[in-house]
């Protein structure tokens, strides 16, 4: 031993001398080599192997998981385990492939364990693109119904239970096509019923019928509980008759180009006269009483025509354009009515005796202007002694 290179090697009192240029002394133990790192006592060269707590692993620059020695291009450490595989993620000690598995609690054992899929399901691992968690169960489809799995695409769900069609409405748990069901409620509950409206629980389409106090029937509207076509049909307190744009006379309908209801009667004709009809062209009525000719006066209930006749307080008269005198008509021409009494008119100024009371008139230009009392004598010049005058104006 060269005495120049000589060195202590050793603990506790336990030393021994070594020639360091050919040795490398490593935790009190001479190991053969010069100038080596020491792992623990070992020796080694470091673009051999790496030291990781005391263990040497083959390979250089490495990493060190526990005291193991690993290369992080194709593995990774996990809770001082290695598994092969660079960039995975953990669990627990293993390492996974995030793109094809998932870290999941299992659900008996309260471990993690590595699943395939992209989601946990309580501890079940499945890929969301195909599959769903349904209440703790994994289950084909998109969405859930209750503890199953459907598409939307394919499917409805209503209450937990599922019917085959896309986009469908929901009666209870049945699903159905609002353009050919209608969903309706009875005393049982809910119920798909064919049809788009509902009445009374039945299902019915309004296009065709109408509901009418709770009962379906034909038509388009309705006359008390029976439906009919308006274009058809008229509805005359609740009775349908046949025929329409009528009119109503009661419970019976009428074309009022024929006909005309008179207090509840249907006559012929276009005007009333008391329970009777009449056409107007044809006849006049006159204190409910028809009368043959169209168009006339009435007096009382009489027709008469005014061109020919006159009426004075219900006596018709013949001759037009008289005038009345109490019940009598006279030419205003040729006489004046007086105190109901028929005078012949007198185109001069005179008085004239008319009755037995000894009154006399003054008649002016026909008409009746004064009133005298006869006196006890006439005066010598033939014309009467004037006393209280009375004006008729």
């Amino acid at each position: 031993m060269n005495l120049c290179f000589a060195a202590w090697c050793g603990s506790s009192g336990n030393y021994k001398l070594y020639d360091y240029s050919k040795e490398t002394c490593c935790d009190g133990k001479v190991n053969k080599g010069p100038r080596l790192y020491c792992c623990g006592q070992k020796a080694y060269h470091f673009y051999d192997y790496t030291c990781c707590k005391g263990r040497l692993t083959k390979g250089v620059a490495l990493s060190c998981c526990a005291d193991v020695g690993y290369s992080r291009r194709e593995s990774t450490c996990c809770d001082d385990n290695v598994t092969t595989g660079a960039s995975l993620r953990c669990c627990n000690k293993v390492g996974y492939d995030s793109k094809k598995s998932i870290c999941c609690v299992n659900r008996e054992s309260t471990d993690l364990v590595v699943q395939s899929g992209n989601m946990c399901c309580r501890g079940v691992g499945y890929f969301s693109q195909r599959s769903v968690c349904c209440r703790g169960q994994v289950s084909d489809g998109k969405t859930c119904c209750g503890n199953i799995g459907f598409n939307t695409e394919e499917a409805t769900c209503c209450n937990g239970q599922i019917t085959e069609g896309a986009s469908l409405r929901c009666c209870g748990k049945v699903g159905y096509d609002p353009m050919k069901s209608v969903c309706c409620r009875n005393q049982d509950g809910v119920i798909v019923q064919s049809g788009d409206t509902c009445c009374n629980g039945v299902g019915f389409f309004s296009q065709e019928s109408v509901c009418c106090q709770g009962q379906v029937s034909k038509g388009n509207h309705c006359c008390g509980n029976v439906g009919y076509k308006l274009e058809e049909s008229t509805c005359c307190l609740g009775k349908v008759n046949h025929g329409r744009r009528l009119q109503c006379c009661g419970k019976k309908a009428y074309d009022p180009k024929k006909y005309v209801c008179c207090l509840g009667n249907i006559r012929h004709g276009n005007r009333c006269c008391g329970y009777e009809g009449y056409d107007i062209s044809k006849a006049t009525c006159c204190e409910n009483e028809v009368n043959s000719g169209g168009r006339q006066n009435c007096c009382g209930n009489v027709a008469y025509r005014n061109a020919a006749s006159t009426c004075c307080k219900g006596k018709i008269s013949g001759g037009a354009y008289l005038k009345c005198c109490g019940l009598d008509a006279y030419n205003p021409t040729d006489y004046s009515c007086y105190k109901n009494q028929i005078l012949p008119t007198y185109q001069l100024d005179a008085p004239y005796r008319y009755n037995n009371y000894n009154e006399y008139v003054h008649w002016l230009r026909g008409r009746p202007r004064y009133r005298y009392r006869q006196p006890s004598m006439m005066s010598n010049d033939g014309f009467y002694n004037v006393y209280k005058p009375f004006i008729y104006r």
